[in-house]
């Protein structure tokens, strides 16, 4: 069981009174009353969440599964992967965010998708599985939590490994796109886990984009 402890202002309180609740309710049945360590990891002023430090990383997934903010990451924590594609930023837009185009070049070569669910909304959820080349299939469940169209499409990953991804869309001129794509983590240590085999993926991601945009012109 965790040890907690929830410190708020009355401002706070009223602001989060669902997420709270549901922290609260997550933790039920603590009997332990000395509570050793705080954070806010979730930004609110005048929050505190208190828990021994050998449940601090259960706590913390909890708390991302529940944040709809973009998570502020450190160098150490985060993986960038950047591209100027010849499109017109709508185009280019159209290939993230309409899931026939999508499906199709998603993920490293070799590999294909099987979409369950693709709602594109804040709050929406993009259910899948990524099929592998030669074996293995691998489920996602994701939650669209930003969207600014053309230029923004911001998810969370709600199955392991845990991670944020910030997509911008950058106009460089009439026909030409700028694509950073960012994968933000909660610690150094998951950041350092995926980049050993994400950045190559990437740019092979990247890759199978250049197709499918020369398929949409």
């Amino acid at each position: 069981m965790f040890t907690f402890v929830f410190r708020y202002g009355a401002e706070s309180k009223t602001h989060q009174e669902a997420p709270l609740q549901r922290i609260r309710t997550a933790l039920k049945g603590n009997k332990n009353k000395t509570p050793e360590r705080g954070v806010n990891p979730l930004g609110i002023n005048g929050l505190s969440i208190y828990f021994r430090p050998e449940n601090e990383h259960l706590i913390l997934n909890l708390l991302f599964h529940m944040t709809t903010e973009i998570i502020s990451a450190t160098p150490d924590c985060e993986i960038v992967s950047s591209r100027i594609f010849n499109v017109q930023r709508e185009l280019l837009f159209r290939a993230w965010s309409e899931p026939n185009h999508l499906k199709n070049w998603w993920g490293p070569a070799g590999f294909t998708n099987t979409f369950n669910e693709f709602d594109f909304r804040v709050g929406g959820k993009w259910s899948f599985i990524m099929h592998g080349p030669a074996k293995g299939n691998y489920a996602n469940e994701c939650e669209f939590i930003k969207i600014e169209a053309p230029s923004l499409i911001v998810w969370k990953r709600l199955s392991k490994p845990l991670f944020q991804v910030v997509a911008t869309f950058e106009e460089v001129s009439k026909d030409k796109t700028k694509l950073v794509f960012k994968m933000l983590f909660d610690t150094a240590d998951d950041c350092r886990k995926v980049k050993a085999f994400a950045v190559d993926k990437n740019e092979e991601n990247f890759d199978r984009l250049e197709i499918e945009l020369s398929n949409m012109t």
